[in-house]
């Protein structure tokens, strides 16, 4: 499933402002608890975080927020306390994690790599488990150089995921930024210097998807 995250209806969490991130991860870090917490069963004991970065702490307020193991995986080396993986389709760890979550990290990479990291994804989940990605969606898929990040558009997200159903409006989506719901307006001026006549550029996805029922 492919969720068009409208401002509107996302409930910041409490300590957001304490996580960390990007201008947009208001969203991103909110939906990937809600639906960690929807789904957490009483089996479910390991999490990886893939593509962690070195300021974000959403990995260990998870951690804490359930009880579960939160291993935090990146390609950049000497960030404290994650894993390095360089190539993340090479990654073979020992144990077979029952949640993969990619918070605003799996769009930077190219179109391929994306594929591939997904597919690796479902494949080293255990049966059932699940598999969440916040994505940047644009009405066009392009590569913005600034951000370093592939941005999709709808239909690319589709075949990119393997998605059928979508839920949420791109444009009613896009006006709730320049309505600056959060301050989304006044946090991408900041990053790009500018809100123009197009901006945003991007809005946030979420991807949900079951191994399983793929």
């Amino acid at each position: 499933m492919l969720f068009i995250l409208e401002p509107k209806k996302i409930i910041p969490l409490e300590n957001q402002k304490e996580l960390g991130g990007g201008w947009n991860y208001v969203l991103d870090y909110s939906w990937i608890t809600s639906i960690i917490l929807d789904y957490k069963k009483k089996d479910t004991k390991l999490i990886f975080d893939v593509g962690c970065g070195r300021r974000s702490k959403l990995g260990k307020y998870i951690e804490n927020l359930t009880g579960c193991e939160v291993v935090r995986i990146d390609r950049q080396p000497y960030i404290p306390g994650a894993v390095c993986v360089p190539d993340f389709t090479k990654f073979a760890p020992r144990y077979r994690p029952d949640i993969i979550y990619w918070a605003s990290s799996i769009e930077h990479n190219t179109l391929e790599e994306m594929r591939k990291f997904y597919k690796h994804s479902i494949d080293l989940l255990n049966p059932g488990g699940l598999f969440l990605a916040t994505i940047a969606l644009s009405e066009r898929t392009f590569w913005q150089e600034k951000t370093k990040q592939t941005n999709l558009s709808l239909s690319e997200a589709k075949e990119t995921f393997d998605i059928t159903e979508v839920y949420g409006n791109f444009n009613l989506s896009k006006e709730q930024y320049r309505e600056n719901y959060h301050n989304l307006r006044d946090t991408y001026s900041k990053r790009f210097d500018k809100f123009d006549l197009n901006a945003p550029l991007y809005i946030v996805g979420g991807v949900k998807k079951i191994k399983g029922d793929l």
